[in-house]
Order: C-alpha cells, then structure tokens, then sequence
C-alpha cells in the first residue's frame, strides 16, 4: 500500500485580493513618486545632498517593509492583513475631532 504525495493544490486567491494587492503596490508606486519628485526638483540650496539621500533611503525601506507585507498578505498571511487593517485605519481615527458636550461650540447656545 504505497500511497503517492502529491503537492497540495494552491486555492486559486479570489479576484477582489488580487484587486486589493494590485491597488497596494500601485499606492506604493504613487507614494513613491510623490516623494522623489518634489526632492529631485527642490534647490539644492535649500536642502543638502546628503539630506536629500537619507530622505530617499528612509523613504524606499519604508515602501520596501511595505510591500513585503504586501506580498505576504497576498500569501495569505492573516497577521500582515491585521498590519494593512491597523496602518490603513489608525490614521482615519486620528483625524476625528475630539469632542467633549461641556467643549462644544454650541454648548454655550440656550
């Protein structure tokens, strides 16, 4: 009875993931653009040469760690989905207005 391992057959990745990855990477790319155009055309003498290199490599590890985290949601990772949920979200609730009844502008009203 010698029973033959076969590799298990990959789940075919749903088309809204592979919308989803797609639309990351290409948010990396803008980021990215968005970044070194505005370096690259800036005076030299306002902002150093060397101050300019650190700005692109702090920015290109950052796209970089990025984009690994990317391709390992893509894989199916659960915990770099939780990362993209937490880096996407955590910026929309900082914008929110704190807001207190006894701080309110119409709580002076009648």
């Amino acid at each position: 009875m010698t029973e033959q391992m076969t590799a298990p057959i990959a789940a075919a990745r749903p088309s809204l993931v592979s919308i989803a990855v797609a639309l990351l990477y290409l948010s990396c790319a803008f980021y990215l653009a968005a970044v070194i155009i505005p370096i690259v055309q800036v005076d030299d003498q306002i902002l150093e040469p060397l101050a300019k290199i650190l700005t692109l490599l702090n920015n290109l590890v950052a796209v970089a760690i990025y984009c690994l985290i990317i391709w390992k949601a893509a894989k199916g990772r659960n915990w770099a989905r939780i990362v993209i949920l937490v880096t996407a979200v955590l910026p929309l609730i900082l914008r929110i207005p704190r807001t207190s009844p006894t701080h309110s502008p119409t709580a002076h009203l009648p």
